[in-house]
């Protein structure tokens, strides 16, 4: 599990997020390898994977937080795999980042964050430290 460092209420790049293990899911390559560097920047260890349906074949123990985007293809999108991974991980938090979210209704049942792309560094920093706050 990751640990809040002592500057967690500080916005600048890391503060809090240092150690965290995340598993980003983003299908397209560039963003992808974009936001793969944003999280290093933050301290966190990540493991990528352009698929959703890559992803549930995957075990998400030992994961701090699921960061996946909502589009992309495969047999279920960001907001199936948020489905799937409450049920079988309750615990783990979940950011949803998307540029493209048509259908917030489908959110409804789910207690997830959806961050729009794009966004900034410390946007995405604020809201990864506020999602797995919550789960302290």
């Amino acid at each position: 599990m990751a640990r809040l460092s002592e500057s967690s209420n500080d916005s600048s790049a890391a503060g809090g997020l240092e150690g965290m293990r995340i598993l980003y899911v983003e299908d397209d390559e560039d963003v992808r390898e974009l936001t793969a560097e944003m999280l290093k920047m933050l301290g966190c260890e990540i493991r990528c994977l352009p698929t959703a349906d890559d992803a549930v074949r995957e075990s998400l123990d030992g994961y701090d937080l699921l960061l996946s985007d909502v589009r992309m293809p495969g047999s279920m999108d960001g907001i199936e795999l948020a489905r799937w991974a409450t049920v079988h991980y309750p615990a783990l938090p979940i950011l949803l980042v998307s540029g493209y979210f048509s259908a917030p209704e489908r959110l409804d049942d789910l207690q997830v964050k959806v961050l729009r792309k794009p966004y900034t560094l410390d946007a995405l920093h604020k809201t990864m430290l506020a999602e797995y706050r919550k789960t302290l």
